[in-house]
């Protein structure tokens, strides 16, 4: 019998060894970054801090990432949701970072 992580945060199920997120019961492929934004948000408790989430990446992929890219990654991931299920679940916090609607 295999055994699958999931990670749970409120109405949302992530599965980070198949890189795919089910968001109220409609399943969303993901990108590498995508899988790397989910998780940390993930494990943050919703709430992803920009600052530390730059230094995160810079450990993950071993060299730095600039912000506008980041935030580009984000927004795409936001349309990717958006358009699959209806939902607008990331929120952009001016001068914070970005977090989950509840």
């Amino acid at each position: 019998m295999v055994v699958v992580e999931v990670k749970t945060f409120q109405y949302i199920h992530y599965i980070p060894s198949q890189m795919e997120i089910y968001i109220k019961s409609v399943k969303i492929n993901l990108t590498p970054f995508e899988s790397l934004f989910l998780n940390y948000l993930i494990n943050n408790n919703g709430y992803c801090d920009m600052t530390k989430f730059e230094k995160y990446l810079a450990i993950e992929y071993t060299k730095e990432i600039k912000r506008k890219n980041i935030v580009v990654g984000v927004g795409r991931l936001k349309k990717k949701i958006l358009f699959q299920t209806g939902y607008d679940i990331l929120k952009c916090k001016y001068g914070f970072g970005y977090n989950i609607r509840t």
